[in-house]
């Protein structure tokens, strides 16, 4: 008998350990990044403008269009980015190479 309820205690516990884990979901690896850049001296660029481009792209004849541009301000952050690296240009003269991690969140400071 005591054999029969060992037995039973051992399958009910295997069971109950089985299904705590099959109902345990693992949180998805992030795939993307950010970047945070801080314009110091914001005021002297206040009419700039900003482009993102890939370093490949940055390297080449910058025939294809930025990833992205607009208006630059005093904190932009720019995110669902791809790992890689970046190049960040104001106003078509100042360059700052970055390099994006998943699931971070980089932060850039641009003194003017």
């Amino acid at each position: 008998m005591t054999l029969l309820r060992t037995l039973s205690l051992s399958l009910l516990l295997l069971i109950t350990t089985l299904l705590g884990a099959c109902n345990r979901k693992a949180d998805p690896a992030p795939v993307a990044g950010a970047l945070k850049i801080s314009v110091v001296n914001f005021d002297a660029a206040r009419n700039m403008t900003y482009s993102l481009y890939t370093e490949a792209i940055w390297a080449g004849f910058r025939t294809s269009s930025p990833l992205r541009e607009g208006p630059l301000q005093a904190e932009l952050v720019i995110d669902n980015l791809n790992p890689g690296n970046y190049v960040f240009v104001l106003d078509n003269s100042t360059a700052k190479s970055v390099q994006v991690v998943a699931g971070q969140t980089i932060a850039v400071s641009c003194h003017l």
